[in-house]
């Protein structure tokens, strides 16, 4: 059986990421994606903002250029990325 410690460790992991499938289409992946990867990266590893904002954009640009650009696989976009033209 699990402790409140545990679970709470677990609800830490399952809150934001059952939150981030729910955002992704309405703001699509990429959006909802850089702020996963801040959430995640500033919550709980508390790295400082340079380098949340240094990963949190470019995973999701790696990604875009490697399933859109390279694989030619459309991923989910919301209104931002079809304003911006992705």
């Amino acid at each position: 059986m699990a402790e409140w410690g545990q679970l709470a460790k677990v609800m830490s992991i399952l809150v934001p990421t059952s939150i981030y499938v729910a955002l992704i289409p309405w703001i699509g992946i990429y959006v909802a994606s850089v702020i996963l990867i801040a959430v995640f990266m500033r919550w709980l590893g508390r790295y400082n903002w340079s380098l949340v904002a240094a990963i949190s954009l470019g995973v999701p640009l790696a990604v875009f250029l490697i399933f859109e650009r390279w694989f030619f696989l459309p991923l989910p976009k919301g209104p931002i990325e079809e304003f911006l033209g992705f």
